[in-house]
């Protein structure tokens, strides 16, 4: 009887890891809040349930290498927020009401080649996060209501991305 192993069980036999990929980071918004995946089934489920593609921002990694940091998503009933600090996620959920979603991914710690910047604003009045890698986008934000509350983290400029965009 043969027994198949999958290509990261062969490479944990083997005393080697899998390498790190970057993955496309896409926005979303519903009218209302912005939301952010790098998971192809879960950007297709939030289309379905009415968010709209607004594009890739960037690429995260889908495993912590030397020179990331988490990037930890967190959600209160009406704002997805993400951030990479873990004091700042621990007093979202003590003070703000949030649920931890877990780890998006892992950004750059810090920038430089092959990175750029991830700016966050925040509306008050709508409780929304909104997240933006477009220096123009971020200028025009407190036009349209938004704090910019500055870079939450590098997004890399290469990766995969899912099919269909």
């Amino acid at each position: 009887m043969f027994r198949f192993l999958t290509a990261a069980a062969l490479l944990a036999l083997l005393g080697t890891t899998a390498q790190a990929e970057n993955r496309a980071i896409y926005r979303m918004f519903d009218g209302q809040n912005h939301f952010m995946t790098a998971d192809c089934r879960e950007r297709n489920e939030m289309r379905r349930s009415g968010f709209n593609l607004e594009g890739a921002l960037g690429y995260i990694s889908d495993r912590q290498v030397g020179g990331t940091t988490p990037l930890y998503r967190l959600y209160n009933g009406s704002d997805y927020f993400y951030t990479t600090s873990s004091s700042e996620r621990r007093s979202a959920m003590r003070n703000g009401g949030y649920d931890d979603e877990g780890i998006a991914g892992y950004v750059a710690t810090n920038g430089g080649g092959g990175t750029v910047p991830l700016y966050r604003g925040y509306k008050q009045k709508s409780d929304d996060h909104i997240y933006s890698t477009d220096q123009r986008e971020v200028d025009s934000l407190p036009r349209a209501g938004y704090t910019v509350e500055g870079v939450a983290g590098y997004l890399f400029t290469g990766g995969t991305t899912c099919r269909g965009g």
